[in-house]
């Protein structure tokens, strides 16, 4: 049995007492605190807490670290080649591409520009007649491949117009399917929506990919 203090008169009890025999300051809780702590005065809990922060300490000082580190030969000739594509001091220049993705894209994008260029310029639409019946409004026309590249899954775009111009309706179709339509061959399209008096006119337009 050892001696303490009482917090509140002062006076030495022993530590094992419940309250001071004294002044009857209960002594449970503040001798449970003392028991749970250890002979350093830090308790279990406060020593895991510290030993946690000492870990995430070296752990953010190890990433600061490797951070300013890095390798920045690809970053340093990425910007070296978009200031300057011309320069000979690197590789990029000689594809007229700064980065792989970039080439990808400058790619995709000129097939597209290629592809929809040579398409308008092919392919005649021609609308024959627009007329209606007790159900629908209806425009009929036809697609001639004038050049020598087959198409496939063409699709056509119909803007149903009143006689001031005014688009009342729409509706669109594949005037070419898996099948495709070769240099020189013809097919039709048939474009409808409901039936509409005020309709007399429908400009056919080409649907992108």
């Amino acid at each position: 049995m050892a001696m303490i203090e009482c917090p509140e008169c002062k006076r030495p009890i022993s530590d094992q007492a419940k309250s001071c025999p004294h002044c009857g300051y209960p002594l449970r809780k503040q001798n449970n605190s003392i028991s749970q702590r250890d002979d350093d005065g830090f308790t279990t809990w406060q020593k895991i807490l510290l030993v946690c922060l000492v870990i995430v300490g070296v752990l953010g000082i190890i990433y600061i670290i490797n951070y300013f580190k890095k390798p920045t030969t690809t970053s340093s000739l990425y910007d070296e080649t978009y200031l300057n594509p011309y320069s000979g001091n690197n590789s990029y220049s000689n594809n007229n591409s700064y980065s792989r993705n970039y080439s990808y894209k400058s790619s995709a994008d000129d097939f597209d520009y290629e592809y929809y260029t040579n398409r308008n310029r092919d392919l005649v639409k021609t609308v024959t007649k627009v007329y209606s019946n007790s159900s629908y409004t209806i425009c009929e026309g036809t697609l001639k491949n004038n050049g020598t590249d087959k198409y496939t899954f063409i699709r056509v775009k119909g803007a149903f117009k009143d006689k001031n111009g005014n688009v009342l309706d729409t509706d669109w179709t594949y005037a070419v399917g898996q099948e495709g339509l070769s240099g020189g061959e013809q097919t039709t399209f048939r474009l409808s929506v409901d039936y509409n008096s005020e309709i007399t006119d429908c400009d056919v337009t080409f649907m992108e990919k």
